[in-house]
């Protein structure tokens, strides 16, 4: 099955992550021969000089620009307005163009204010491996937790070395494609009310709402981790 790999920069983190080889070594982490590397820049000032950047030190990796804020061509394919993601649009807006730019079956995202504790050279393939057994699984992740305290008390059961749980997250995640590019982002449920109200109606959010109302679930990775730090 094929992987996109893709980070998203803004002002206040793409110095950080373009400076020496970080992109390329973070990928490399992730232990998978991706078949496409893309970068999306969002909410950046120079944008232009971000893009020869990554153009010059990053030439395997794709360059998106986002250039307004009305890009309704990644919104209309999950039958969204620009209004019912205008509040918090900087925190979904990129999520949504990865989706619908993709072009393999599966999208791993990685956030930029995400750092990886460890990733299982089997973590991508076995994911792969039993979403394409159970459509009822969605997404898979590494751990938030080094010790694994969150993802148990989450659990509804277990699958290999994964735990399965309900709940969504947008800092780290492996889509499947097929799945998130359908028409599931018009869902309500009382749980998902736990996410910042700063985020309006968020990508993650309507996500959660999604896997909480049509008993949707995500795996998550026993011997993999990640650390997230608010920027």
């Amino acid at each position: 099955m094929s992987v996109t790999f893709q980070v998203n920069v803004y002002e206040k983190t793409y110095e950080m992550m373009l400076r020496d080889n970080y992109l390329n070594v973070l990928a490399d982490s992730m232990k998978y021969p991706f078949e496409k590397k893309v970068l999306i820049i969002n909410n950046v000032f120079d944008r232009i000089r971000v893009a020869d950047i990554v153009r010059n030190n990053y030439p395997d990796w794709k360059v998106y620009t986002l250039l307004n804020y009305n890009k309704p061509e990644y919104i209309d394919k999950f039958n969204l307005t620009y209004k019912e993601i205008e509040v918090g649009y900087n925190y979904s807006i990129q999520h949504y163009m990865a989706i619908y730019l993709c072009e393999t079956d599966y999208l791993l995202h990685w956030s930029e204010d995400c750092t990886v504790g460890n990733i299982d050279s089997n973590f991508i393939e076995d994911s792969i491996d039993i979403m394409n057994k159970d459509n009822a699984i969605i997404c898979s992740m590494p751990s938030w937790d080094k010790d694994m305290v969150g993802p148990k008390i989450e659990s509804v059961g277990e699958i290999g070395n994964f735990y399965k749980a309900s709940g969504f997250t947008d800092q780290v995640y492996l889509a499947r494609i097929d799945e998130f590019s359908k028409d599931i982002y018009h869902y309500q449920h009382n749980d998902s009310n736990r996410y910042p109200s700063y985020g309006g109606e968020a990508f993650e959010k309507r996500i959660d709402s999604y896997m909480k109302c049509c008993n949707k679930f995500r795996i998550i990775n026993k011997s993999s981790f990640y650390v997230h730090k608010s920027l």
